[in-house]
């Protein structure tokens, strides 16, 4: 039997609630570099435009999830 619990809670530091942080998600055991990838879709984003959305990846190094340099606009 496998215990799930949490491992880790990934957030928009910048984010509001109207953002909707996780609508969507993706995740791969192998993406760049063959490490972990998950990347979460915000609709709501207000930046460039209001509700303009965003698609934000995530990668787990060394067992920390850290967000990439790089959000994916639409």
């Amino acid at each position: 039997m496998t215990d799930w619990g949490i491992g880790a809670e990934l957030s928009l530091s910048a984010g509001r609630s109207g953002d909707n942080f996780g609508y969507a998600l993706a995740a791969t055991a192998t993406g760049p570099g063959n490490l972990p990838l998950v990347i979460v879709g915000v609709p709501g984003f207000d930046v460039p435009e209001v509700d303009s959305g965003v698609a934000i990846p995530f990668q787990r190094r060394s067992g920390v999830w850290a967000r990439m340099a790089t959000d994916l606009w639409a």
